[in-house]
C-alpha cells in the first residue's frame, strides 16, 4: 500500500473540528489570501496517549546502542553512564523532561504528536478512534510535511505570531530499530552535553514502538519542546485535562496539490447518510474532488 496518503481516524466531532477554516494570524495578511481550504489537527501531549509504555519503550536498546562503542574511562564514558541511569529510571525522583526554572518559572519538555495510519479503512483503527459514526481523513503525505503550527511565547503587542514546521516520521516497530542507533552514534558524534543530548534521544523514542501496534503503520507529525514555549491548549481526555497543541495549515493552491485526497466513512448504520454529509461538508469547506469512500467492513460498531 502506497504511504503517499496518510489516514487520520477521528469521530465525526473531530471532522468538524479540522475542517473548520482557520482564522489568518495577524500580520499574515499578504502572505495567505484565504483560509478556505484551511484546516488544523490537535498534537496531543504524548503523555496523554492511551499507549502507557510511550517514550519508554526503546529506552533499553537506546542505551545500548550508546555504550556499543564506548569503553568504561574513555572519551564519552561519563556522557553515556549519565543517559544510561537517565534511560534506565534509576533516579527515581528525577523526572528527565523536567528543565530547571527561567523567566517563565518551571519548564518542562514536552513531545507533541498527531498520529496517521497508511490504511485508511482499519477495524482496530476504527474500534479505537473511529466509532460513533467516525472518519478517516487521507491527507496527501507532502502536504504534512509542509504543515505548520502556531508556536512560541509572544506578548499582546506583537503582530506577528511565530509558524514553524514539525516532523513527520515513520514509527518504527520491533527490536531492530535503526532510527535508535543513529541517534546514539550522532550523539557520540558531536560530543553532545546532557541536555541536548537527552533531547535528541527523546526525539529518537518518539519514533519507536512496541511490536503490538506494528498493524497500525504509523506515521507522526510531532515536536519536542519546551513547556513554556509552546503556545499550548487544553481539552478534556481519558486522564483529565489533557495538553495540546494546535496544527494548522492553509492552502497555497500555486504550489501545492490539494491536501485530502480521500475519507473513509466509518462502518455502521447509516452509512448513506453519513457519506452524502461528509461530501457537502468537504465541499462547503474548500475541498473539492475528494473521494468519500463507505468502509467495506462489516462491523456494526
Amino acid at each position: 500500500m502506497s504511504n503517499e496518503i496518510l489516514y487520520h481516524y477521528t469521530s465525526a466531532a473531530g471532522l468538524l473540528g479540522i475542517l473548520d477554516p482557520v482564522a489568518i494570524p495577524t500580520g499574515w495578511g499578504n502572505t495567505i489570501e484565504s483560509n478556505v481550504g484551511s484546516f488544523s489537527l490537535w498534537a496531543t501531549d504524548t503523555a496523554y496517549v492511551n499507549d502507557s509504555g510511550e517514550l519508554n519503550y526503546g529506552r533499553a536498546h537506546l542505551a545500548k546502542q550508546l555504550r556499543r562503542t564506548v569503553a568504561p574511562d574513555s572519551e564519552h564514558d561519563g556522557l553515556v553512564s549519565g543517559l544510561e541511569f537517565v534511560l534506565s529510571g534509576a533516579f527515581a525522583d528525577l523526572d528527565p523532561l523536567e528543565i530547571k526554572n527561567d523567566l517563565y518559572g518551571p519548564d518542562r519538555l514536552s513531545v507533541y504528536a498527531t498520529c496517521f495510519c497508511e490504511n485508511g479503512d482499519l477495524l482496530s483503527q476504527w474500534r479505537g478512534y473511529g466509532t460513533g459514526h467516525g472518519y478517516s481523513i487521507g491527507f496527501r503525505k507532502d502536504t504534512l510535511q509542509q504543515t505548520v503550527r502556531v508556536a512560541g511565547r509572544w506578548s499582546d503587542g506583537d503582530e506577528i505570531r511565530a509558524l514553524k514546521p514539525l516532523e513527520l516520521v515513520k514509527v518504527q516497530y520491533g527490536e531492530v530499530l535503526p532510527v535508535l542507533r543513529e541517534t546514539a552514534d550522532l550523539i557520540l558524534e558531536r560530543g553532545k552535553d546532557d541536555s541536548d543530548a537527552w533531547q535528541m534521544c527523546l526525539r529518537a523514542l518518539a519514533q519507536v514502538k512496541s511490536d503490538g501496534f506494528a498493524s497500525e503503520r504509523e506515521w507522526r507529525l510531532f515536536d519536542l519542546d519546551r513547556h513554556n514555549y509552546t503556545r499550548c491548549e487544553y481539552r478534556t481526555g481519558p486522564h483529565g485535562v489533557t495538553p495540546y497543541t494546535r496544527i494548522i495549515s492553509f492552502p497555497r493552491p500555486q504550489r501545492n496539490p490539494r491536501p485530502i485526497e480521500r475519507v473513509y466513512v466509518s462502518p455502521g448504520p447509516d452509512i448513506g447518510l453519513r457519506k452524502r454529509a461528509a461530501e457537502q461538508l468537504l465541499r462547503q469547506r474548500g475541498f473539492h474532488d475528494v473521494d468519500v469512500v463507505p468502509s467495506t467492513i462489516s462491523y456494526r460498531g
